[in-house]
């Protein structure tokens, strides 16, 4: 245990010791580097978690964290008893933004790559299988099934995975440049906002894809704002400080107000990358439009890349359809597709 005066002088420059807390995934979601500093270790399971949460990991040259941290790449790694080096190594990634970033995101890879458990154990049983069918012994084996999913109406502790899903998924929109942070306050916020549905296909661990929409993008932002803005601006203004960042964040926030075809809209989709092809982006949208319609909401569009030829596919097979060509952010064209399920049940709009 520490003494006292220890902690006492810790806390007069500037470090703070929280001791026990049990919301990690939120003390991980504050942090910009994760930093084990051990004499020994296993298998170090916080740096595997802070790198599925998209951390740059800063450990010890020891077994258990070279199995985390492949240096140059996810993050750093340092002599043990080499207090001189830690901290060189920590104020090399406090002093780049764009480093952290580039390594978080190999963290998060890695993690998708080498710790997953759904992948570890359906790789474990298949080469079990794939052994015995190959004796001969058990030629009626059957293949593993896929872990069942369902879909059903996403919770607030849904949101940092929400938001590290939309992260991974979708690169090319502006609000994924405002990294994971700022994106699991968005979704906490249309989480609790009434007037919008985020719906998750979960499987026994979390989501592993989601939907959201809203009846009104203009209201949701407003309530956004007025909820989580401080909070979610405090941790995006690292990425915000350029003009161009700006102008987009503001194009964002005010596009639906210049394009009035319809108010509710399919705001973002994402289904995680080893569960791609089952069908569960279609069902996630359709799913969506089901509830909405459900709500007295027939109407609904989505705005999609005009060069993002597999989402407009996807969104046409649930029922969408092109209606224009608009520019959210200067020089960027994007179609709206909308779909119209009033003609369904023979109502006149007219």
């Amino acid at each position: 245990a520490l003494d006292s005066d220890f902690i006492a002088s810790a806390r007069d420059r500037g470090i703070h010791l929280p001791g026990m807390q049990t919301n990690i995934d939120e003390w991980y979601s504050a942090m910009d580097v994760f930093v084990l500093a051990s004499h020994r270790e296993g298998f170090p399971r916080a740096a595997m978690e802070a790198a599925a949460m998209g951390l740059p990991v800063i450990a010890t040259d020891i077994r258990g964290c070279r199995e985390v941290v492949e240096p140059g790449y996810n993050g750093l790694l340092v002599p043990v008893n080499n207090s001189k080096a830690l901290a060189g190594a920590i104020n090399e990634l406090a002093a780049s933004p764009q480093l952290r970033e580039q390594m978080g995101k190999a963290s998060r890879a890695k993690a998708l790559r080498d710790f997953d458990e759904r992948q570890i154990v359906h790789i474990v049983i298949s080469a079990q299988l794939t052994a015995l069918r190959e004796t001969g012994r058990y030629d009626d084996l059957p293949t593993p099934e896929p872990p069942e999913v369902v879909m059903r109406e996403a919770l607030p502790a849904d949101a940092a995975i929400i938001a590290r899903l939309h992260a991974d998924s979708i690169g090319t929109g502006f609000l994924s440049s405002l990294g994971p942070r700022f994106l699991r306050h968005l979704y906490a916020s249309m989480i609790s906002y009434p007037d919008s549905k985020v719906i998750v296909a979960a499987d026994a661990y979390g989501p592993v894809g989601f939907v959201s929409g809203v009846k009104d993008v203009g209201r949701f932002y407003k309530h956004f704002a007025a909820t989580k803005g401080f909070a979610a601006g405090l941790v995006a203004l690292p990425r915000l400080v350029r003009p161009s960042a700006l102008r987009k964040f503001w194009e964002t926030a005010t596009y639906d107000a210049e394009h009035q075809e319809t108010g509710a809209e399919l705001l973002s989709m994402s289904v995680a990358s080893d569960y791609r092809r089952r069908g569960l982006g279609a069902a996630l949208a359709t799913r969506l439009l089901d509830e909405l319609s459900a709500a007295g909401i027939d109407r609904v569009k989505v705005v999609v890349g005009s060069e993002n030829a597999g989402a407009r596919s996807l969104y046409q097979s649930v029922g969408f359809e092109d209606k224009d060509t608009i520019e959210v952010h200067r020089g960027e064209q994007s179609v709206v597709m909308v779909a119209d399920r009033s003609s369904h049940f023979g109502v006149d709009t007219g």
